[in-house]
């Protein structure tokens, strides 16, 4: 039976799953990555031991599975970080963390010297400091004899196909992630690259995800355990990856990506980049489906924000166990948490209002309070927040009733689903299985290796939910009325106030 292998090099994690091409999972294998923390706020990694890592992982998924029926592979992996190689290929520098702090400055920079209106104009990125530009002039500024060496960058994704078939070349959706990449020529911009003084011979030919790369290098075939006509595919970031397996590839579905950030995606047919969307706090990218496009916002901390209530209210370490006595503490409190409300910013604002310096706010504590409420009213907040990036999206979108697909280690909590329904008024569909990026990138991989004709027949081939969680009625009227009679006034009084 023809198989596909998906691999997701994530932040914590690096996976490897072979799926039938129903995409039903045959094997897995996993192993953390490797991550080296030089002090607090920076780190990096090997891509040596990145790559020794990754064939590991396949060897140990292949081995479980038929590897000779292996058709087709492809990458999924965070989307800022990147390889800088030398002219053979070899490393010149670690590859820095995506959310490694030592480019800030180059934030400021950016909007001195260019101005956030015209890069979203050219990039669809909001202002920030991960993305992969910053790193490389970070490089040049801060190591120049490796910057000298420097003749190709590639995200991770790409840079493992690379190492895997040999072919130089970075997914669209990777190159979003770059701020140096034009989303309407689907070029390198030679405006951005020239204020950044960086040559565009840097960046490898952008090419579409699921485009065929090559197939796999003998000595890599043998270190993965897998034939060498195996199809090694392009690839892309992993919340693309994760919105092909949920089947958001056309207008309407819209993606909710639930971990460390709350994502939510919204694909459309031509880029969004005048000053309004910015304004909104959304970015837009190229997807992985020819000609379609994506807006995306995000809400921070999210994940971090539970592990603190359980640390903090329950007095449990951030795990299964943990999660579940905060979500049992929360179920005992009523709808609106006895009145209490808290704004869930104590990782700063991402959408619609970008604000770093945004801070978490409690209003309506009283004494006969519980921490079960505390923990409804936080849950809550995300939720009212949730709905607030939904309307941003809506407002461009014209999709209000569209459904939720919602993925990530948040989408495992059957608490916590219903209640984003019951807020949004939106239906919530969970799709079967959990590795989703990786599923994403076998999918691509199955394009490459012409098992499907096209990006979203293969996402439509193997989408199936395994739930769908419906807004009750009454419920949705009570905290529609709460949103807009109270959560409002609240968010816009605690930003004012900050902002002085």
């Amino acid at each position: 039976m023809p198989h596909l292998l998906g691999l997701d090099v994530g932040t914590t994690n690096t996976k490897a799953v072979v799926y039938d091409l129903e995409g039903r999972v045959c094997a897995e294998a996993s192993a953390p990555t490797p991550l080296r923390e030089e002090s607090p706020g920076l780190a990096t990694r090997d891509p040596e031991a990145v790559y020794r890592t990754v064939v590991d992982v396949i060897r140990r998924a292949a081995a479980q599975a038929h590897p000779a029926e292996v058709l087709g592979l492809s990458i999924s992996s965070m989307g800022e970080s990147g390889a800088p190689l030398d002219a053979r290929g070899a490393p010149v520098y670690p590859i820095i963390a995506w959310y490694d702090r030592r480019t800030l400055a180059y934030r400021q920079w950016w909007q001195s010297h260019f101005g956030d209106d015209r890069l979203f104009a050219i990039c669809g990125l909001q202002p920030g400091h991960i993305f992969s530009l910053n790193k490389i002039m970070w490089l040049r500024d801060h190591e120049p004899a490796a910057y000298q060496r420097l003749r190709l960058w590639l995200s991770v994704s790409d840079y493992i196909a690379y190492r895997l078939c040999g072919a130089a070349a970075m997914s669209y959706p990777q190159a979003c992630r770059t701020m140096a990449f034009d989303l309407r020529t689907l070029d390198w911009s030679a405006e951005v690259l020239g204020a950044a003084g960086v040559s565009p011979e840097v960046f490898a030919r952008p090419v579409p995800s699921g485009q065929a790369l090559g197939t796999l290098r003998p000595e890599a075939a043998e270190a993965c355990g897998l034939p060498r006509s195996t199809v090694v595919a392009a690839g892309g970031h992993d919340h693309i990856c994760a919105a092909i397996a949920a089947a958001v590839t056309q207008p309407g579905p819209v993606l909710d990506s639930i971990g460390t950030t709350e994502a939510a995606m919204a694909v459309i047919d031509r880029p969004r980049t005048e000053p309004a969307v910015r304004a909104l706090g959304l970015s837009c990218g190229a997807h992985a489906v020819p000609g379609r496009y994506y807006l995306i916002g995000g809400l921070l901390g999210i994940g971090p924000l539970v592990s603190w209530l359980v640390e903090t209210l329950m007095h449990l370490p951030p795990d299964a166990e943990g999660y579940a006595a905060l979500t049992e503490a929360a179920r005992e409190s009523p709808p609106g948490a006895r009145g209490l409300y808290l704004l869930p910013f104590l990782a700063g604002a991402g959408s619609p209002e970008q604000d770093p310096r945004a801070t978490g706010v409690l209003l309506g504590l009283r004494l006969h309070h519980t921490r079960g409420d505390i923990a409804r009213a936080a849950l809550e907040g995300v939720c009212y927040e949730l709905r607030r990036l939904l309307e941003s999206l809506n407002s461009l979108t014209g999709a209000p009733e569209s459904v939720l697909r919602a993925v990530g280690g948040g989408a495992r909590n059957p608490f916590w689903l219903q209640l984003r329904a019951d807020v949004t008024g939106r239906v919530l569909e969970v799709p079967e299985g959990t590795e989703r990026a990786a599923l994403g990138a076998a999918l691509l991989g199955g394009v490459g290796a012409g098992v499907y004709p096209s990006v979203e027949e293969a996402a439509a081939s193997a989408y199936r939910a395994a739930r769908a969680y419906r807004p009750d009625a009454a419920a949705h009227r009570e905290y529609s009325a709460r949103y807009e009679g109270t959560y409002r006034r609240l968010h816009q009084a605690a930003l004012l106030v900050q902002a002085e």
